[in-house]
Order: C-alpha cells, then structure tokens, then sequence
C-alpha cells in the first residue's frame, strides 16, 4: 500500500507476555488469530489486556486450517471493541 506499517510477531507466550501497545485514533490495526476447535487461543486474554486502542479502527482476521472457525470471528470481533 505504500505506507509505514509495524509487524508483530506475538507467536511465542513470551513474546505476547512483553508486549503492549497504544494505539492512535488515526492508526488501523490487523489483528490475526489461530483458531483451535473453532475458538480463540484459551490463554490469550493477556494479549487483549495488553492493548490500548483509542478508537482506532481495526479488522480482525482469524486463520484456521481444515476446519471451520465456528465463533472465533465474532469472539474476536467482541474482543477488539472492548
């Protein structure tokens, strides 16, 4: 698209567990998660608390393989407009 982004890579426990982030109101953040049995990561209610967003916008993206992604959309979408 031409313009500045920032990549996280929050793979890793350890990694999710350092990072926070403030978003501006002006920013768009892509928010991508796994889906196991068609849910969200059990464990990742420390990512979410870890997240500022001041109204920015956002689009939630959920990846699954071979299986359907059941709810994790909507649970995602839930999450981010906390």
């Amino acid at each position: 698209m031409g313009m500045p982004f920032e990549d996280y890579d929050l793979t890793t426990p350890k990694a999710r567990q350092a990072f926070n982030h403030l978003f501006g109101k002006d920013e768009l953040a892509i928010i991508g998660l796994p889906v196991y049995a068609g849910r969200l990561p059990k464990n990742i209610e420390n990512f979410f608390s870890s997240l500022v967003g001041n109204a920015a916008s956002a689009v939630a993206l959920v990846l699954y393989g071979n299986r359907d992604y059941n709810d994790a959309l909507v649970e995602l979408k839930l999450k981010l407009e906390e």
